[in-house]
């Protein structure tokens, strides 16, 4: 890939803090190969005719025990490419041209970045996974317009064993067998109760009941074999109303972005027991979760320019937890005391 090699030398010396890793890891080492390998999938989406990816949207997590998770969220736009096609492969017009397949766009691309820049991420263990979990685009190019995404957020993940990309490695396997062996799932997801649990959580911080920050609308989730539940949570805590801020948790407007900020940072340790308690009341409902698997809700917190609050947080709740808590067999401050915290 062009200018791949250039590129991977000029980002080889920097950090990134992609959040708490385990002791079995080196955590600075984890953290530069997670940033590193995300920046050259970012990459290769640049040279992409069809995705026009925005900086930024690439985030890598590693989860003991699973491996590494990179999520490519909703911020990339889809153009229509060079050549449009209808269905039974004749030309047509732009106006005729269905939606173009950018799904097949994204798999050609992560496929080509777990084949041949994979390794870039070290201290896996065989049994561990590379997982690129992909949402739908914010927003599509329609007849050279750009128009909301609207409908279902799906999700697409497509999935590969270490163990396999070493045996491509180490010539035990062509690349037409390791690109045989990568997993890749389509949703909508058809949990129910994960369904529900999302609806509880935007119901609790509905922006109308919350006493500190709300959700705007339930969180999009994804089921992954092995790991568990993964939410992505939104919240906020204002709205600019042009002549101040307006707080729906206190019911007061006119703010100046200095009295918003003082409290947003108040209320953040009111939010985080707030949502961990949703979290063990509400998720006790959720009844698809394995043994080993989790709850998890990563939080993207609200916009607070210099504050001493955390961008992000994430909080994990093994299923174990849940099923002993729901059972009556763990006290409630016990099974809060079990809810892993990770703020970054």
């Amino acid at each position: 890939m062009k200018n791949i090699f250039l590129f991977l030398f000029l980002l080889s010396g920097l950090g990134f803090l992609s959040g708490h890793l385990h002791a079995q890891v080196d955590e600075d080492i984890m953290a530069r190969d997670l940033h590193v390998a995300g920046k050259v999938l970012e990459k290769l989406f640049a040279e992409s005719n069809t995705i026009n990816m925005y900086a930024g949207n690439i985030e890598g997590r590693y989860a003991q025990n699973y491996g590494v998770i990179f999520t490519i969220g909703g911020s990339y736009g889809i153009r229509p490419g060079k050549v449009l096609h209808s269905a039974g492969g004749k030309p047509t017009s732009p106006e005729e041209a269905p939606a173009p397949d950018y799904q097949k766009e994204i798999q050609q691309v992560v496929l080509t970045f777990l084949a041949d820049y994979s390794q870039l991420i070290g201290q896996l263990k065989p049994a561990d996974r590379i997982m690129v979990l992909v949402k739908s685009p914010d927003y599509q190019y329609q007849a050279d317009t750009l128009a909301n995404a609207t409908g279902h957020r799906d999700t697409m993940t497509i999935e590969m064993l270490k163990k396999d990309h070493l045996a491509y490695m180490q010539g035990q396997i062509n690349r037409n067998e390791l690109v045989k062996r990568i997993k890749i799932a389509s949703s909508p997801n058809g949990y129910r109760d994960l369904a529900l649990f999302a609806t509880m959580l935007a119901t609790a911080f509905d922006r109308d009941y919350t006493t500190n920050y709300f959700i705007n609308n339930p969180p999009a989730y994804k089921y992954l074999a092995g790991l568990g539940a993964l939410y992505d949570c939104k919240v906020y805590s204002s709205t600019n109303m042009g002549d101040g801020y307006y707080i729906p948790a206190i019911n007061q407007g006119g703010l100046t972005g200095q009295e918003r900020n003082d409290w947003v940072q108040k209320v953040y340790p009111k939010f985080l027991a707030d949502i961990k308690g949703a979290m063990l009341d509400y998720g006790r409902t959720v009844t698809s979760l394995k043994p080993g698997e989790k709850l998890i809700l990563q939080i993207t917190l609200t916009r607070c320019d210099n504050c001493s609050i955390p961008h992000k947080v994430q909080l994990s709740i093994a299923q174990k937890t849940l099923q002993a808590y729901n059972a009556g067999q763990l006290t409630r401050d016990k099974a809060l005391q079990q809810i892993e915290t990770e703020e970054h």
